[in-house]
């Protein structure tokens, strides 16, 4: 056998583990969000992060305005390979099975300034989610 024949066979070899590498790639994929499907199930998850000043009007004000269906996130590690657009908060709703996501950005960032507990933020903080968990529902 000649150089070539084991260097072809080499390079067989090889693009068959990488296309076994892309099927279980994508097969776990499959299998992750649908997991995540099953466990938000018509619910809501309000993903957050910690940069530019959130963490403190996160905490303070927004959490506590959460509706009773809407979970705070932290970290996007918990939405396995999802990758939902948009800039932070982001809501992320599942509804009969498909996942879809709204950016809360713009309209969070005007009350961001008020780090302090303030009931009438709150008050605001809930009706924004609550505007946008009905848009996004499509209710």
């Amino acid at each position: 056998m000649s150089i070539w024949g084991v260097l072809h066979g080499c390079i067989n070899v090889v693009g068959l583990i990488f296309a076994a590498l892309l099927a279980f790639g994508w097969v776990s994929q499959r299998v992750a969000v649908a997991r995540f499907r099953r466990r938000y199930r018509d619910r809501c998850l309000l993903l957050c992060g910690r940069r530019h000043g959130w963490y403190d009007f996160i905490h303070n004000n927004v959490a506590p305005a959460l509706p009773p269906d809407c979970e705070l996130v932290w970290s996007a590690a918990a939405l396995p390979r999802l990758r939902p657009g948009g800039p932070k908060p982001l809501l992320v709703c599942v509804n009969g099975g498909r996942i879809h996501a709204r950016s809360l950005h713009a309209e969070l960032l005007p009350l961001r300034k008020s780090a302090a507990v303030n009931a009438e933020v709150q008050r605001e903080v809930a009706e924004i989610i609550r505007r946008a968990m009905c848009e996004v529902r499509g209710e």
